[in-house]
């Protein structure tokens, strides 16, 4: 028999604090002998194992993978870092298949937080509003990276919920990690935006999608000269 396979599609870049929220989808695929009543068993790192009992209508359409959730708690419980998801699948005989162990890594944790120092912001060029000027070569915003930023970590700016710029952060970046990267919003942008009050939002997203808390700038876009 054809045995069973397994993907874990929310796991290829880690598996976020989002991804985890609503639970980790396991998706099985049965072996070509299952029969219903057999029962897939999925755990990881050994924690409280999630089952299900396969179907007549699952084994009729024995090409489609099934899904099997990992809760949230089961996900917390093995921690940050790696992790191992191990599926069986067992027949009423108590036979069970070799288990298959999916390697996976757990990132929940944003850049910035817990105990990293957060990213920081300044826009000079809004010192005193951001003028005709000022906004026709683009508007640079100069951000620090948060104290345990790595190299792959995109930096998104927008302002008034415009086209967002991105920047995606270099090993040399990491290594001047005190050093501001600039971030150049477009004259486009600040146009969008129009005159007077605007706000800029940076944030931080990391290779498994975590997202820091969004850094907002308060600027005012003055490019009116007097008497026109």
């Amino acid at each position: 028999a054809t045995p069973a396979s397994v993907s874990v599609p929310e796991a290829t870049n880690g598996i976020s604090s989002s991804e985890a929220s609503d639970g980790v989808e396991v998706l099985v695929t049965l072996p070509s002998d299952a029969v219903a009543g057999d029962v897939i068993t999925v755990s990881i790192d050994g924690g409280t194992p999630v089952t299900h009992t396969v179907t007549a209508a699952e084994v009729a359409a024995i090409s489609t993978p099934i899904t099997v959730t990992l809760p949230q708690s089961a996900i917390s419980a093995a921690g940050e870092g790696a992790a191992t998801i191990t599926t069986t699948v067992t027949d009423s005989s108590g036979n069970v298949s070799p288990a298959i162990t999916t390697n996976v890594t757990i990132d929940t944790v944003a850049p910035g937080t817990a105990s990293a120092t957060p990213a920081s912001v300044s826009v000079p060029e809004a010192t005193n509003g951001i003028s005709s000027s000022e906004a026709s070569d683009g508007v640079e915003v100069l951000v620090t990276l948060p104290s345990d930023a790595v190299a792959g970590d995109v930096i998104t700016v927008s302002i008034d919920g415009g086209t967002p710029v991105t920047h995606t952060v270099t090993a040399a970046e990491v290594a001047a990690i005190s050093t501001p990267i600039t971030v150049t919003l477009p004259q486009s942008a600040i146009s969008a935006a129009g005159e007077g009050a605007a706000t800029i939002t940076t944030t931080v997203t990391d290779s498994s999608g975590n997202v820091s808390p969004a850094i907002t700038t308060n600027v005012t876009i003055d490019t009116v000269a007097p008497g026109t």
